[in-house]
């Protein structure tokens, strides 16, 4: 139909084990995105990305981002990828997560976490990434480190102020029932 969208697909296999056909399904381009706000996933600190096996960026909460690759690959790969056809008349350009990168092409699927200086919007980020069960597909989250930083420091302020005001407080009291009870000797 000319329309963007993923493609599913998987062999079908006769008696003997040989592929005999092949089942295939196509996504509307909203399918991500209607799944992670009907799941919460609406929280606007948060830029939360699926990559493939090859790190190249499938879907992203963040403009700029989609068919990025997360870090540098190498002319073959690219080169194959432009021959398959997967991402016909795209340029794939590096959004610069060498180290997530790394992780993805090892195929490491217990989550992590990174911190890093992102040089595309000069921003401290912390990202994690996760694998998808089995599948050749990443879950990728972002954030901007500032924001949880002066989150936590508010907080921080807070409460050395209520601790503050509290001995304050708690001076005057002590300071009035002294008073108060050494009063008879000043008569």
């Amino acid at each position: 139909d000319g329309k963007f969208g993923y493609f599913i697909t998987h062999p079908i296999k006769n008696n003997n084990g040989d592929i005999a056909g092949v089942a295939m399904v196509k996504l509307e381009s909203n399918i991500f995105s209607d799944v992670l706000d009907a799941g919460g996933g609406e929280d606007e600190k948060l830029n939360i990305m699926l990559a493939d096996s090859h790190g190249i960026i499938l879907f992203s909460k963040k403009d700029g981002r989609l068919f990025k690759s997360l870090g540098s690959m190498d002319e073959k790969l690219k080169n194959d990828l432009m021959e398959s056809n997967h991402f016909a008349g795209l340029e794939i350009g590096s959004i610069q997560y060498e180290a997530v990168q790394e992780k993805i092409n090892n195929n490491i699927s217990e989550s992590q976490v990174f911190e890093f200086a992102d040089e595309a919007d000069g921003e401290e980020e912390i990202l994690s990434f996760k694998k998808v069960g089995d599948y050749p597909l990443f879950v990728v989250v972002e954030t901007d480190k500032e924001e949880h930083v002066g989150d936590a420091i508010r907080i921080a302020m807070f409460l050395s102020l209520l601790v503050g005001l509290s001995a304050f407080a708690a001076g005057i009291i002590i300071y009035i029932f002294i008073n108060h009870q050494l009063s008879p000797l000043d008569k």
